[in-house]
């Protein structure tokens, strides 16, 4: 499904994801995850709590596979802790005495969310498969980025999102074919600049 705003701005597509290398793939994926996460931390700072140390290690390990780095964490070690993360902040939700859990708990498994759609990218290796993920990873990214603390959805940050997620997409697709890159691709964080 295309998510589109009032100026015509759509999120990629899975197939405009797996025209990508997969290195510069896992980047943007990984670009997503640490969008939501600056995204939590900004909304909820130390209210989030240690989740948001463990997502960042997450994130990192899926930044370093797509800049060809050493990761600290193993790939499948980092989605074990982002499942984690997110059944816990379910967990939370759902233990809420008030029946009305804080929004924190929502944002977090969110994050966690994007952050398994962006490991599930650098571990699949059917290309299809993994721009699916890729793309699920920028959905959830541009929903995280929407919603507000009262649950509705803020336009402004919506459409913030999703053009800044567009101008990932549209970077890495001109560079990649501008200057011949492959599947091993390195692609660092650095690349894409400021958030």
């Amino acid at each position: 499904m295309t998510q589109t705003n009032q100026s015509g701005l759509t999120l990629p597509s899975s197939d405009e994801l797996a025209s990508l290398p997969t290195r510069p793939r896992i980047a943007f994926a990984a670009r997503c995850a640490r969008r939501a996460l600056s995204l939590l931390t900004e909304r909820f700072g130390q209210a989030a709590g240690e989740a948001v140390g463990v997502l960042d290690s997450v994130v990192k390990a899926v930044e370093d596979a797509g800049g060809g780095a050493d990761a600290e964490i193993s790939l499948e070690d980092a989605r074990d802790l982002a499942m984690r993360v997110c059944l816990n902040a379910q967990d939370q939700m759902a233990e809420s005495l008030t029946g009305e859990s804080p929004p924190v708990y929502a944002y977090t498994a969110d994050c966690a969310d994007v952050a398994v759609y962006a490991i599930k990218t650098a571990i699949t290796e059917d290309a299809k498969a993994s721009a699916k993920h890729a793309c699920n990873a920028a959905l959830q990214s541009r929903q995280v980025a929407g919603t507000s603390a009262d649950g509705g959805e803020d336009l402004t940050r919506w459409a913030a999102a999703l053009h800044a997620t567009r101008n990932d997409f549209d970077r890495l697709f001109t560079d990649s074919e501008r200057l011949g890159w492959v599947g091993s691709t390195c692609i660092k964080p650095e690349w894409f600049g400021d958030l």
